[in-house]
């Protein structure tokens, strides 16, 4: 792929779309480190790509590649139109993923796609934090490589570079790719390696403005699910090493956890300490028995004349006898 240095910072896109018009599709990999404007620079390309044509609600996916799927799929979605040069991201792909979810289902479905529609002229840009997250078949897809260097919010331009990723198969279970920086030519006819890239992006502001708009219920959802899985894998990791003195501690630090039986002995009952923590029968007891030995010590019989009236809910009557309730 050839740049022209006539058509200044629209030489990339430009080049996109003339290879477009070719009749073949392309598959984009857009990587960088967080908040160097791999997702403005996704929607932006994808805007020039397609002339205009790009549709945030249609042809824009977050984190997960189920929706970009279903939105493909011809017979869930019958009345969809490819045409050539549409142009589908999928933005912050694999993020907040589990590994199995992400390297099986997910790479396996987008491979596939990749593979069948790409002759339909369609152009892919997906966009990841690291090469690692895209599994190595799929990478055999990818026609180029953009890595974001620097984003300056003040003066409104992102600074990339782009490589053509070239494969040669040199024996039937090898391919080799040759990774190189793209050629452009210049007013007097010489052509020179293009190493790196500025695109101003304010004249976009009202396309970024839309994606941002979609862009945060989609990012509050995932810290949302992470939130719920990392609290999820606590309670698992918890459960496979059970430290009784963890639990004791964690009881201990709130007082309204305990009763106060007619005697003034505290005591927190077995059923609160299962529900409050998940734990089951067996290790509620421990954890009970703990805490009634760290409340009296070594005395073992008033921890079993306190535990009788706990587990009964123990009273007084005026007599200072005590009732157990039925």
């Amino acid at each position: 792929m050839l740049l022209l240095s006539k058509d200044g910072q629209m030489a990339v896109p430009k080049a996109f779309q003339r290879e477009v018009s070719n009749g073949r599709g392309i598959n984009i990999l857009i990587t960088g480190l967080t908040q160097t404007g791999k997702s403005t620079i996704s929607v932006i390309i994808a805007w020039l790509i397609s002339n205009y044509r790009f549709n945030l609600n249609n042809d824009l996916t977050m984190i997960k590649v189920k929706p970009l799927l279903d939105k493909l799929d011809k017979k869930k979605n019958p009345t969809m139109k490819l045409y050539r040069g549409r142009t589908f991201v999928a933005d912050d792909f694999g993020i907040g993923l589990s590994h199995r979810e992400w390297f099986q289902a997910s790479h396996k479905h987008l491979n596939q796609t990749m593979q069948t529609i790409g002759n339909e002229g369609l152009v892919f840009i997906i966009n990841t934090p690291f090469i690692s997250f895209i599994d190595k078949d799929t990478r055999l897809l990818i026609d180029y490589h953009i890595t974001t260097l620097h984003f300056d919010k003040r003066r409104k331009y992102i600074k990339f570079k782009i490589e053509h990723w070239q494969k040669n198969e040199v024996k039937p279970d090898e391919v080799k790719t040759y990774k190189h920086y793209l050629r452009m030519l210049m007013p007097d006819r010489t052509i020179v390696e293009a190493r790196s890239f500025i695109i101003y992006f304010d004249k976009f502001q009202d396309i970024i403005d839309e994606y941002h708009q979609i862009e945060k219920p989609a990012k509050d959802a995932l810290h949302s699910s992470l939130n719920s899985e990392a609290d999820q894998q606590q309670k698992e990791d918890m459960a496979r090493a059970f430290n009784v003195e963890h639990y004791v501690l964690e009881a201990m630090k709130d007082s309204a956890k305990f009763e106060t039986t007619w005697h003034g002995r505290k005591f927190i009952s077995l059923e609160r300490i299962k529900n409050e923590f998940g734990l089951g029968e067996n290790r509620g007891k421990q954890v009970k028995a703990a805490i009634e030995q760290k409340l009296y010590g070594g005395n073992e019989r008033g921890v079993r004349a306190n535990a009788s009236i706990q587990e009964g809910h123990g009273t007084a009557d005026n007599t200072g006898t005590s009732q157990v309730n039925a």
